[in-house]
């Protein structure tokens, strides 16, 4: 069964366990799998808007949104304009 994360809960993880610092998805996978005690196959992310992303997708939109920041393979959040959908 698909488990579906909501975006700003991926956003929240990412203040939590990085902070202002990179960080590469792998290990922002690992901590996914971790907190939500799931496969990331089994993980489906959803923005506030309802539409549907699997990992990789959800990293590109984040980005493509200004959420998250992208150098090379290292990713940075934006904290100006993190989601306040819950």
């Amino acid at each position: 069964m698909d488990q579906k994360i909501k975006a700003g809960k991926v956003l929240q993880n990412v203040m939590d366990h990085f902070q202002n610092k990179e960080f590469t998805s792998e290990q922002l996978k690992e901590v996914l799998v971790k907190e939500f005690e799931i496969e990331l196959n089994d993980l489906k992310f959803v923005n506030c808007s309802g539409a549907e992303f699997n990992f990789l997708e959800l990293l590109n939109f984040l980005v493509s949104k200004g959420k998250l920041l992208k150098k090379e393979d290292k990713y940075n959040l934006n904290s100006e304009f993190v989601c306040s959908c819950d």
